[in-house]
């Protein structure tokens, strides 16, 4: 697939059944040097919608990790259908499961190559980073890391039933039987044209049921906020009794879970698909028609902070960006059960925006890699301070579970702004996702008051100590 085709990284989907592999980008060191070097280790999980994506791409070479004390590995997994459909016979969350069995291997070997086993980062974008909230709730991952780097990633886990659900649809679609023996007779291809068949009848029941409601933008603005499952992802990580047993949030919240992490979003993340959304306000001012939302007086807040001088219908795209990276960002924060560190990238080129994806090329330092892509991304001429500044902070985390801000409080909600509009790659401690924390309150006192779950062990949220976290 060539590059750009699915995401904005220059990202290749290499077709085939030998593509789980890992890359292993090292420092400088002669032969003798490299087993007693214990060189902190970042292991790189690709994004992509679980669906595309490799860890081939160019924005993702070591180089500048390598040059600054750090192993970096980047490791393939099973996608779509192969990686998380549901079929009988066979064990859910493969995908899930290449990288666990990537990171025992990281565990095992990665001495052999200068790097200390005990001193493991993951670190992932957009599924790469849902990947590294899942693999932190993740009992069968247990022990082989130590901390977490989450850039733009979703709380999402299915239903166990709705994949297999769509696993048996996508069998329907494509004329064979929902088993392994039926879906083994299907190439790449016939595979890859099932899936998008698939995502076009699921965007489309999602459209009908829009079309259906009373109040299409009310009920459209209440889901999407609660984190509404986004219907061009076919299949993501699912609940399963040994992979992801426990909603990954209450997971994070539980002791056992105490591990440093470093998460946080970009700025528009999918403000951009605001404009496929503009006739949902039926030419309607914005800011009224989200007033009559569960949104209510926060709308001049909410269109003011996301648009920016933007068309005015990119305040629905930041709805979308709200609920499925922002909402869950302060939930995650609020809850962790250890440190976490947080950072809001808000660099945006020169009547651009900060899209999702952005924030790539600064974390690997990869300003001049694959250039047009870049471009595309952050402009013409992004500011290499800014680079220097997000890629140091990694590297500082990596190697010492600090990245050079403090710590998440609740009562604060003090994090990190790296970049502004304009090109501006100005960066300071400041108090983050104000308007997150207003959206939750007043979400919160819409729902409905649930009955208590006895079963459920959701523990409190933490009390991050400042000193013990900077």
């Amino acid at each position: 697939m060539p590059f750009g085709e699915v995401t904005a990284i220059p990202e290749p989907t290499i077709p085939g059944t030998e593509t789980l592999s890992v890359n292993v980008f090292t420092p400088p060191l002669a032969d003798a040097e490299r087993e007693g070097a214990r060189l902190p280790v970042l292991v790189w999980i690709h994004g992509g919608g679980y669906r595309a994506g490799s860890a081939a791409s160019p924005w993702y070479d070591g180089a500048a990790f390598a040059r600054d004390g750090i192993v970096t590995v980047t490791i393939s997994y099973r996608l779509g259908l192969d990686g998380f459909g549901s079929v009988p016979g066979a064990p859910d969350n493969r995908g899930l499961r290449d990288q666990i069995a990537a990171l025992t291997w990281v565990r095992r070997a990665i001495g052999a190559f200068g790097g200390d086993p005990e001193r493991v980062t993951i670190a992932g974008q957009s599924a790469g980073g849902g990947s590294v909230l899942a693999l932190l709730a993740s009992p069968a991952a247990e022990g082989l890391f130590r901390a977490g780097i989450s850039q733009s990633g979703a709380l999402r886990r299915m239903p166990l039933e709705t994949a297999r659900e769509r696993t048996a649809r996508l069998a329907q679609i494509a004329g064979v039987e929902p088993t392994l023996e039926g879906l083994a007779t299907l190439d790449d291809a016939a595979i890859d044209a099932a899936q998008a068949a698939l995502e076009g009848e699921l965007g489309a029941a999602a459209q009908q049921a829009a079309a259906a409601s009373a109040a299409p933008l009310a009920d459209w603005v209440a889901e999407n906020l609660a984190g509404a499952d986004m219907p061009g992802l076919a299949f993501y990580p699912v609940a399963d009794d040994e992979i992801l047993p426990r909603e990954i949030l209450d997971a994070l919240a539980d002791p056992p879970a105490r591990r440093p992490l470093l998460a946080g979003a970009v700025a528009d993340e999918f403000s951009m698909a605001g404009g496929a959304l503009a006739g949902m306000l039926g030419g309607a001012d914005v800011v009224e028609a989200l007033g009559s939302t569960v949104v209510g007086d926060l709308a001049g807040r909410l269109v003011t902070e996301l648009n920016r001088g933007h068309p005015a219908a990119d305040a629905l795209g930041g709805i979308i960006t709200l609920g499925t990276f922002r909402l869950p960002l302060l939930e995650v924060a609020d809850r962790s059960a250890g440190p976490i560190f947080v950072y809001d990238l808000r660099f945006a080129p020169r009547g651009g925006t900060a899209s999702h994806c952005i924030d790539v090329p600064f974390v690997f330092d990869a300003l001049g890699t694959a250039a047009e892509h870049v471009t595309a991304l952050c402009g013409e001429q992004p500011p290499q301070e800014l680079a220097d500044a997000v890629h140091g902070a990694w590297v500082r985390f990596i190697a010492d579970g600090k990245p050079g801000w403090p710590a998440w409080e609740t009562a604060e909600g003090r994090g990190i702004r790296l970049g502004g509009p304009e090109a501006s790659g100005d960066c300071a401690v400041e108090p983050l996702l104000g308007l997150e924390r207003a959206l939750a309150e007043r979400l919160a006192e819409a729902a409905p008051v649930a009955e208590p779950d006895p079963a459920s062990s959701i523990a409190p949220a933490p009390d991050h100590s400042p000193e013990e976290n900077r």
